[in-house]
């Protein structure tokens, strides 16, 4: 876990003071209830004085902030009060926070500035999100929030790209995502997209019997109907209809 400041980035580190500091970025700048820190940090074992040991950890995360970022940050930004602690972070100095709004005025603009904040966005990621945390029911909802906007990005700027006839260079991409996330739909979709488009319509029509497999095999269901009308299109050889498959958004 890191934070940015004027003085560079600071690595957090042991489990239980970068799951501290993962729980007061993500909430920046609300507080975090003790409880809830507490059930996150010890999600297995409560200490028999939870609030000593909360303290002990507050306490331990204020001198390192102030060793690594100089003294008086932690004044500055760690916040007392009821039910619990919070962190004053600008937006710049937490990745979550600067990817939402990234995405957002990508969203805004469309076209090619759209993609050029997207890639910046999404080259924030460095691995999973709140690697290195405790696991708990508060970090395992964070998580999968942040894993979904991820995903929502990675889409948003492939279907632009599509648009914008980039299909050859988001193919190596798109191979990526799929052997990922193999029952990934749109991103399946957009790989038979951007093959088809490539003239490797054989390719495209494997990749449909790929999900399909995956899919009745993993989750008992057939193919969605966009991806049914995909392959339908792909078969006529419809460019129109391949392409108008596409969200209008993206154009």
């Amino acid at each position: 876990m890191a934070i940015h400041s004027t003085q560079g980035t600071f690595a957090v580190r042991g489990e239980r003071l970068c799951t501290l500091l993962a729980l007061l970025a993500s909430a920046s700048p609300s507080i975090v209830s003790s409880a809830t820190l507490v059930g996150a940090i010890w999600p297995r074992r409560t200490p028999e004085k939870a609030d000593n040991a909360l303290h002990a950890l507050m306490s331990r995360l204020r001198r390192d902030l102030d060793s690594a970022c100089g003294a008086g940050f932690a004044n500055a930004r760690v916040v007392t009060g009821r039910p619990g602690y919070g962190l004053r972070l600008g937006e710049s100095e937490v990745d979550s926070h600067l990817f939402d709004r990234l995405c957002a005025e990508a969203r805004a603009l469309g076209g090619e500035e759209a993609v050029g904040l997207y890639e910046r966005a999404l080259s924030l990621w460095r691995g999973p999100a709140l690697g290195g945390v405790s696991d708990s029911a508060w970090l395992r909802g964070v998580r999968a929030r942040l894993e979904e906007g991820r995903l929502a990005a990675a889409s948003e700027k492939i279907d632009i790209q599509l648009v914008l006839g980039d299909h050859v260079q988001v193919l190596c991409e798109l191979q990526e995502l799929t052997a990922v996330y193999s029952v990934h739909e749109g991103f399946s979709r957009q790989l038979m997209i951007a093959l088809y488009r490539a003239g490797r319509q054989t390719e495209a029509l494997t990749e449909y019997a790929r999900i399909r497999r995956a899919l009745r095999e993993g989750q008992g269901v057939e193919p969605s109907p966009p991806l049914r009308e995909c392959l339908a299109a792909v078969l006529r050889h419809d460019i129109p209809s391949v392409d108008s498959l596409l969200p209008a958004s993206a154009a």
